[in-house]
């Protein structure tokens, strides 16, 4: 019965987020970057420019070679290699935002998720793990109560009901009060290849939900979880290219 929750969970959290926001996107131009139009054709003004590694919303319809794009949708890194100050980096929420652009890029040039899903079993084993799997991937992860002992934990000062720090870094899924659940561990194994996953890469993420959409581009390999709930509900995504982990990117807010 559980399983059968999850996979609901699952779909439900995929077609609410394509409901509201249109499909995840990535560019595909040899370029390494795509233009955003004013308006549906090439002689429009550029407006900004989307990059190979951003990961975006789009919205497409048949009848127009030209797509919506909203770089407000655009995912922010997250990854504490690349952050020169992850503590403010995570602990303003409010700079998710990239700075506003919003226009047209034409169809050719973009890759949607939508697409791109792997199509994979979930089974919860039990309240703490739950794993996706297929005849070449399997991945498991394992959930853990949040403890706060010997943990550094910073209120807000404009806000003392919310965290503003867990152990020097922000708490990513935290609404009021102390997250209930943290991840402990993550295992992905690709053709019997198991793949090296960062402490990292789950860092300062708490009250995950037990759902995991995958998806195959070209050569990599993204894991699309969510967590949290009302206005600290976030969506991440890992990215793995070549059976290597590179980073994974972050959204505030379904």
């Amino acid at each position: 019965m559980k399983n059968k929750i999850s996979i609901k969970c699952c779909v439900i959290t995929f077609l609410l987020s394509f409901a509201i926001f249109g499909d995840l996107c990535i560019i595909n131009d040899k370029d390494g970057y795509t233009n955003i139009r004013y308006d549906r054709n090439v002689k429009s003004s550029i407006v900004s420019k989307i990059y190979t590694d951003d990961i975006f919303y789009c919205s497409c319809s048949e009848r127009q070679d030209w797509c919506e794009v909203d770089i407000n949708t655009r995912w922010k890194e997250n990854d504490y290699n690349k952050i020169k100050n992850p503590k403010e980096y995570y602990a303003d929420t409010s700079n998710i935002k990239a700075p506003s652009a919003y226009g047209y890029v034409h169809k050719s040039r973009l890759i949607h998720f939508s697409d791109s899903m792997v199509e994979t079993k979930n089974k919860i084993i039990n309240d703490s793990s739950f794993q996706v799997a297929n005849d070449y991937l399997y991945f498991k992860m394992v959930i853990k109560k949040f403890n706060s002992f010997d943990r550094k934990i910073e209120y807000r000062k404009d806000a003392p009901e919310h965290i503003k720090l867990i152990d020097g870094g922000g708490c990513v899924g935290c609404n009021f009060g102390l997250p209930n659940t943290e991840i402990e561990s993550m295992l992905l194994i690709v053709d019997s290849d198991t793949i090296n996953i960062p402490d990292d890469a789950k860092r300062n993420l708490f009250d995950v939900s037990k759902c995991i959409t995958i998806y195959k581009i070209n050569d990599r390999i993204l894991l699309n979880g969510a967590g949290g709930d009302g206005d600290a509900s976030y969506d991440i995504i890992w990215i793995i290219e070549n059976k290597k982990y590179i980073g994974s990117h972050l959204q505030f807010g379904l």
